[in-house]
C-alpha cells in the first residue's frame, strides 16, 4: 500500500522534539507524514493540495477560494453539511482552511479518542464532495464579507495594486480573494455557471498526486499509518502536471516607477523593490539571507540606526519574497515619521549608498559562518510547536520548497553553504535600474510628486524643470476591485543616475553607515540544569522552590551569620521571594529561559504618604490618566533605548518581547504599572534585565535621546487605535469601559498626552524604580538559587531595597558543581540521612515535607443547572458600532444613548448601547450581545468554557452558514479586567443594519440558548472535552 518510507532516526528534528515520525508515499502518490505523539492532549491533521488562486480561470477571479469554503459542506457518505464541524466541536476540536497562490491548506484539532472518525469525514471531502446547491448562495455571502473586511487591510490593498498593475500575462496578476461581483453577478452575465465551475475547478485539479498529508495523534506509527492507508488510498491519481514556471519576473513591468498608493490606516511607508532571480530553488543555500542580515543590522552604525537618529523612521525591514510561478523579489520597507516628510531623498540616498557598501565589499566568510552558527542554535534548541502548528507548517513547506522529506522540520533553517556566485547574482540585481519604489501614505496632499523629488533633483535642474505640470503628476486611478486610489509615475532619469553615483558626500550632513562584523552575543553556553533541580506540576515561589531544591539536592546554605540546617526561617523571608514564583520546564531540555516582572506602581490613595524625594506638585497632579500615559511613554523610550543592545543579538531567539504598561486594573481601580517578558538563552538573559534596570534607574541618561520620537509614536498609536479598530473590537472597547468604570479610553490618554512634560518621566521613572512593589516568574532552565541571585541584583540595580525585600546572602556549592557532581554520583544510592555542604562535604540531611495535590470533581450539569448561568443574568447588554445611517437616528447620537429609537420587542429591552463606528470608510458595523455573569468565581470561569462546547458551534451555524449575516460571526467566553465574567455574542456584517442584526441575536439568545435544548450526551461529551 506504500511504496516509499523513511523513518524517525532519519529525521532531522531539534532537541526539543521528542515525538515520533514516518513519512510514507502511498501508491496513489500521496506523501503523508505521520507524527505519534501519545502524551497529547491533542489529534490534529492537515492536507495540502498544489493548487491554489494562480489556476483561477481569467473570467472567474476567486474561484479557487470559493472552492475552499464550499468544499466540506457534505458528501456522498456524510451528506448533512453540518456534520463535519458538529463532530469537531462536539470532541473538542475546530476546523480550518486557507488558500493561497499556490496551493490550499485544509486542517482540523480533535481530541484523541476521536481521531480516526475525522479523518473518515475528513477524507471524504477529496473523493465525493457534493457541491450542494443550496450552500452556493450562502457561502458566496461569506466570501463577500470576508473581502468587505479586508477591504481595510493595508496590506491587501497594496498587494492587490502591485498585482493589478503586474505583467498582463502573468498569472500573478490575479484577483486572489474574489467577491459576489466576480463569483456571481459577472459569471451570469456571461452565462457561466459557477457551480459547474467549481466541480470542473476540483475535478481537473484535485489529484492525490499533487497532496501532502500530516497527521499526529496518541497512536503509534503503525496504527496511524494503518488508518492512513484506510482512508485516503482510494483518493484519485490523476496525474496533473500543470508546474509552469514564468522566467519572466511580472513586477518587471513596475521597474523605474514611484507608486504612490493610498493607505487606510495613518502610516506612510517607504518600500524600495528589487525583482530578482527565482530563489526557491535555492533555498538551502538561501543567498539572500546573507544580504537581508547584513542590511537589516540594527547595531550602533547601521542603516536603520542612522536612519533612526533622524528621526525619519521607525522600522525597517529588508525581505525576500518568493512564488511558486517562477519569480522573485528583494524589498527593503520602513515605516517613516512624520519628520520624514521633506527627506525622502536623503532615506533613499542612504539605502543607496548602504547597498553600494555592501556591493563593493568583499563578501565576509566570517559572518555567513556566524549566520550558519545562529541558524543551527535556532533550529537545535528551538521550543516544540503545537500540533496544529507542526502539521501546519509541514504540508505547507513540503509543497512550497518540495524538499527532502527528513529535512521539513529544518527547511526554514538551511544554510548548507557559502554560494558565492548565487550571492552576487542578487547583489548584480540590486541597482537603481532595477527597482521600483512603493510609497503609501494616507494623504495625498502632504507629499506631492514634485515635493519628493525636490528642488535639488528637478527644479533647479532647467533640463526638467521647463513645461513642468503639477497638475499631470496628481491624477489619481483606482484599483479595480479594493478601490484602491494610486498614482503611477516614472522615477526621473536624473535621479536614477544619481543613485547610480552615490557616495557618501551627497547626504546633506554626511554620513557613518558601517555594515555589521562579528555578532558578539551569539550564546555559548548550553548547560542544562535540570538535573539538579526538582520536578514541579505548578509554580511555587521563590523560597519554598529554594527549600525543595536544597532538599533535593541535600545541600547547607551559609551565609555570614548562620548555618540554615533546615531553612525554617520564614519569620525571615524577604517578601520578595514570596510574590517572584519559579517554575522549572523539565519536558523540553532546552537551555532556554524567561524571565517576567511586574513593577507595581504605589495605591494612588496613598502615594503622598510613602514618597519623598519627588516634587510634591508632580504627585499632586497625578491622575490615573497621567500613570498610564506616563508608563507608556516611559516604556517605549526603555524599548527604544534599548535596540541596539537587542538587536545585536537578533536572530538567536534572545529578544526583550514587550514592556508593557498595563491597562487593566485592580478592584480599587489602581493601574498595576509595567511589565517586562525577556526569554531567551538561559546565560544570556539575566545581562538584557539588569540593563533594563539600569536604565529606569537612570533615565536622564537616554529619555533626552528618545523622549520625542516616543511621544510621536504614542499619538499616533492611540489615533490608529480610535479610528481603525473593526466595528465589534470598538464594541468590545465600549463594554469595557461601561463595565469597569476604571476603564481609560485612547481618547482621554490623547487628552492627557497634551500635559506632559519631559521632566515629568524623570519622576516618574523614579517612582517606578524605588517604589514599585515587585511580582513575577522565572521559567525554565535556571536553578532556584541562580534565580534568587538574578531577583537579588536587580533590585540592587534599580535602587529597591528596603526591608520587605532585603535579601541576605547565601553561599553553597554553585549550580555547575552541584551538576558535575550529580552526574558521577547516583544520588538514589546514597543514604536518606546525607547532605551536602558548600564544599561538597557529606553531612547529616534534614527531614522533608511530603506535599499533598488535593483535587476537587466538580458536577458541572449541576452547576449549570443549579447557577442557571445561561438565562439568569441580571442583565442583557447590546454594544452596537456602526456607520449605517438611519432616517430614525439624530446627526449626532450621544455615546451610549438608549436605543429606544429602534423600537425592539418589548421583551429585547435591557441595555442598548450605540456609537458611531469611528472609521468613516469602513462599509461594516456590528452589534455585541454581552451577558455579565453574576460571580467571578473558577467554577463560573469552567462553566462558562462548558457553555461555549455546547452552544458556539449552533450559534455560528444558524446566523453565518444559515442566514449569512456576516463574515464575523462569534460567541465566546471572556472577563474584563478580572472583575467581571461574560459570555458574548458578536456579529459585524457589511450588508444588514443594526436593528436586523440585533434581532436576530435576541432571537438566537432567546429561543436557542437553553440548557434544556441540550440532550445528555452532547452534555457529556462538552464535558469530557474540558476535562
Amino acid at each position: 500500500d506504500t511504496i516509499y518510507r523513511i523513518e524517525d532516526n532519519n529525521f532531522l528534528k531539534p532537541i526539543s522534539e521528542d515525538r515520533k515520525f514516518r513519512f510514507i508515499k502511498l501508491k496513489n502518490n500521496i506523501e503523508c507524514f505521520l507524527i505519534s505523539d501519545s502524551q497529547s492532549q491533542e489529534s490534529a491533521a492537515a492536507l495540502s493540495v498544489g493548487i491554489g488562486s494562480s489556476m483561477d480561470p481569467k473570467s472567474i477571479p476567486g474561484l479557487a477560494h470559493f472552492l475552499e469554503h464550499i468544499l466540506f459542506l457534505g458528501t456522498d457518505k456524510f451528506p448533512d453539511e453540518n456534520q463535519y464541524f458538529r463532530y469537531l466541536v462536539e470532541h473538542g476540536g475546530y476546523s480550518n482552511a486557507e488558500t493561497y497562490d499556490d496551493q490550499a491548506i485544509y486542517y482540523f484539532s480533535v481530541e484523541p479518542t476521536y481521531l480516526e472518525g475525522a479523518l473518515e469525514r475528513f477524507s471524504e471531502f477529496f473523493k465525493s464532495p457534493r457541491f450542494n446547491e443550496s450552500c452556493l448562495d450562502r457561502e458566496l455571502n461569506a466570501i463577500d464579507n470576508e473581502f468587505k473586511l479586508r477591504l481595510n487591510s493595508d496590506i491587501w490593498r497594496i498587494e492587490q495594486v502591485q498585482r493589478y498593475l503586474s505583467n498582463s500575462t502573468h498569472v500573478y496578476n490575479k484577483f486572489i480573494v474574489g467577491n459576489k461581483e466576480t463569483l456571481e453577478i459577472n459569471p451570469k452575465l456571461m452565462g457561466i455557471n459557477v457551480r459547474d465551475e467549481l466541480i470542473r475547478f476540483y475535478t481537473n485539479y484535485y489529484s492525490s498526486n499533487i497532496m501532502k498529508l500530516a497527521i499526529i495523534g496518541n497512536e503509534s506509527l503503525s496504527k496511524l499509518e494503518d488508518i492512513v492507508i484506510k482512508y485516503f488510498s482510494d483518493i484519485k491519481d490523476k496525474n496533473i502536471k500543470f508546474i509552469n514556471i514564468n522566467e519572466t519576473n511580472p513586477l518587471n513591468t513596475l521597474i523605474g516607477y514611484l507608486l504612490r498608493i493610498k493607505s487606510i490606516n495613518n502610516q506612510t511607508t517607504l518600500s524600495i523593490i528589487f525583482p530578482i532571480t527565482y530563489q526557491i530553488p535555492l533555498n538551502e543555500y538561501d543567498p539572500s539571507h546573507y544580504i537581508s542580515e547584513m542590511l537589516n543590522s540594527k547595531t550602533e552604525d547601521s542603516l536603520f540606526e542612522y536612519l533612526k537618529s533622524k528621526r525619519w523612521i521607525n522600522k525597517l525591514i529588508v525581505n525576500c519574497s518568493s512564488y511558486k510561478s517562477g519569480f522573485s523579489y528583494l524589498s527593503i520597507d520602513t515605516n517613516l515619521t512624520n519628520e520624514s516628510k521633506d527627506n525622502l531623498i536623503p532615506i533613499i540616498n542612504a539605502i543607496f549608498y548602504t547597498v553600494k557598501l555592501l556591493k563593493e565589499s568583499r563578501l565576509d566568510i566570517n559572518f555567513f559562518k556566524q549566520l550558519q552558527q545562529i541558524t543551527d542554535i535556532d533550529f537545535k534548541y528551538s521550543s516544540q510547536k503545537s500540533t496544529i502548528s507542526l502539521i501546519h507548517d509541514i504540508v505547507y513547506y513540503s509543497q512550497y520548497y518540495q524538499c527532502k522529506p527528513e529535512e521539513i522540520l529544518k527547511v526554514n533553517y538551511l544554510l548548507k553553504e557559502m554560494k558565492i556566485n548565487y550571492i552576487k547574482e542578487i547583489l548584480d540585481l540590486l541597482e537603481p535600474n532595477n527597482m521600483f519604489i512603493i510609497l503609501s501614505q494616507p494623504n495625498f496632499d502632504s507629499l506631492k510628486y514634485n515635493q519628493i523629488f525636490n528642488n535639488e533633483v528637478i527644479l533647479n535642474n532647467t533640463k526638467y524643470n521647463e513645461g513642468i505640470n503639477e497638475e499631470q503628476y496628481e491624477v489619481f486611478l483606482k484599483e479595480k476591485y479594493f478601490g484602491t486610489e494610486y498614482n503611477l509615475q516614472e522615477i526621473p532619469k536624473y535621479f536614477i543616475n544619481k543613485l547610480h553615483h552615490i557616495n557618501s558626500s551627497v547626504i546633506l550632513d554626511g554620513m557613518d553607515i558601517k555594515l555589521p562584523s562579528d555578532n558578539k552575543y551569539i550564546p555559548t553556553d548550553f548547560t542544562i540544569y535540570y538535573p539538579i533541580i526538582k520536578q514541579q506540576k505548578y509554580p511555587m515561589n521563590l523560597f519554598n522552590s529554594l527549600q525543595e531544591f536544597v532538599k533535593y539536592n541535600r545541600i547547607k546554605i551559609f551565609n555570614s551569620q548562620h548555618e540554615y540546617n533546615d531553612l525554617d526561617v520564614t519569620d525571615k523571608v524577604p517578601d520578595i521571594l514570596k510574590s517572584i514564583y519559579y517554575i522549572p520546564v523539565h519536558n523540553i531540555p532546552i537551555p532556554k529561559s524567561l524571565i517576567n516582572i511586574r513593577l507595581i506602581f504605589p495605591n494612588i490613595n496613598n502615594i503622598k504618604d510613602i514618597i519623598s524625594d519627588v516634587p510634591y506638585e508632580f504627585i499632586n497632579n497625578l491622575s490615573e490618566y497621567k500613570i498610564v500615559i506616563l508608563t507608556q511613554l516611559l516604556s517605549l523610550s526603555l524599548e527604544y533605548s534599548l535596540n541596539i543592545l537587542l538587536n545585536s543579538s537578533k536572530g538567536i531567539s534572545e529578544t526583550i518581547e514587550s514592556f508593557n504598561s498595563l491597562f487593566s486594573y485592580n478592584y480599587n481601580g489602581t493601574p498595576y504599572g509595567m511589565e517586562i517578558n525577556i526569554c531567551g538563552f538561559s546565560n544570556e538573559v539575566p545581562p538584557k534585565l539588569y540593563k533594563f534596570a539600569y536604565y529606569l534607574n537612570y533615565p536622564s541618561k537616554f529619555i533626552n535621546r528618545c523622549f520625542n520620537q516616543s511621544y510621536s509614536h504614542l499619538i499616533k498609536s492611540l489615533n490608529d487605535e480610535i479610528l481603525r479598530l473593526e466595528p465589534y473590537q470598538q464594541s468590545l472597547t465600549f463594554a469595557f469601559e461601561i463595565f469597569t468604570k476604571e476603564y481609560i479610553t485612547p481618547n482621554k490618554l490623547l487628552e492627557e498626552l497634551n500635559n506632559v512634560k519631559y521632566q515629568d518621566i524623570i519622576h516618574f521613572s523614579k517612582i517606578i524604580s524605588n517604589y514599585s512593589k515587585l511580582e513575577g516568574i522565572i521559567i525554565g532552565n535556571y536553578t532556584p538559587r541562580y534565580s534568587i541571585t538574578i531577583i537579588k541584583k536587580f533590585l540592587e540595580i534599580i535602587g529597591n531595597i528596603d526591608e520587605s525585600n532585603q535579601i541576605p546572602d547565601m553561599n553553597f556549592i554553585s549550580d555547575i558543581n552541584l551538576l558535575k557532581y550529580r552526574e558521577k554520583q547516583n544520588l538514589d544510592e546514597l543514604s536518606n540521612n546525607t547532605l551536602l555542604n558548600k564544599s561538597g562535604q557529606i553531612k547529616e540531611n534534614m527531614n522533608t515535607n511530603q506535599i499533598t495535590n488535593i483535587s476537587a470533581n466538580i458536577h458541572m450539569e449541576n452547576h449549570l443547572l443549579n447557577y442557571n448561568l445561561l438565562n439568569n443574568t441580571n442583565v442583557k447588554d447590546i454594544f452596537i458600532s456602526t456607520k449605517i445611517s438611519n432616517s430614525k437616528l439624530p446627526n449626532f447620537v450621544n455615546m451610549y444613548e438608549m436605543l429606544d429609537i429602534y423600537s425592539l420587542s418589548g421583551e429585547y429591552k435591557d441595555s442598548y448601547y450605540f456609537n458611531k463606528c469611528t472609521n468613516p470608510e469602513d462599509v461594516n458595523s456590528a452589534v455585541t450581545l454581552i451577558l455579565p455573569i453574576p460571580e467571578y468565581t473558577e467554577i463560573n470561569k469552567s462553566l462558562l468554557d462548558l457553555v461555549h462546547i455546547l452552544f458556539n458551534e449552533k450559534f455560528f451555524s444558524d446566523l453565518r452558514t444559515k442566514q449569512q449575516l456576516g463574515y464575523i460571526v462569534n460567541s465566546s467566553p471572556g472577563e474584563f479586567g478580572n472583575i467581571i465574567l461574560y459570555y458574548l455574542f458578536t456579529i459585524q456584517s457589511s450588508q444588514y443594519d443594526v436593528k436586523y442584526i440585533t434581532e436576530r441575536i435576541l432571537d438566537f439568545y432567546e429561543n436557542k440558548f437553553n440548557i434544556h435544548n441540550i440532550d445528555i450526551e452532547s452534555f457529556e461529551l462538552a464535558r469530557k472535552s474540558i476535562i
